[in-house]
């Protein structure tokens, strides 16, 4: 629908939330979207969180030129020393893999 590649939003998730198993109690959001220290954003399904994830890595990031994991990481998570980028790179290559 937005053109992403079919691996980032899942490797976002596995890299935020180890696939959702740890994540803000009521919130389905499994990709660190919006927490932050002024609240925590929070869902009413994972379906509108990968929707609502989705619009907003493409208008927010690939449409602004943030197009790898490390392009994306300087504004997702600009604190990160690589190693955020490092383990979305890790996952899509596991995807495409297929382990």
């Amino acid at each position: 629908k937005y053109g992403l590649d079919y691996r980032l939003v899942t490797a976002i998730a596995q890299q935020e939330s180890n696939l959702c198993n740890i994540f803000p109690a009521g919130t389905f959001n499994c990709w660190g979207w919006g927490i932050h220290s002024q609240g925590t954003l929070g869902f009413s399904s994972y379906s509108e969180a990968i929707e609502e994830v989705s619009k907003g890595i493409k208008e927010g990031y690939i449409n602004e030129g943030l197009i790898t994991p490390e392009e994306i990481m300087s504004k997702y998570t600009p604190l990160s020393e690589g190693s955020w980028a490092n383990g979305v790179n890790l996952f899509m290559t596991q995807i495409e893999e297929g382990l």
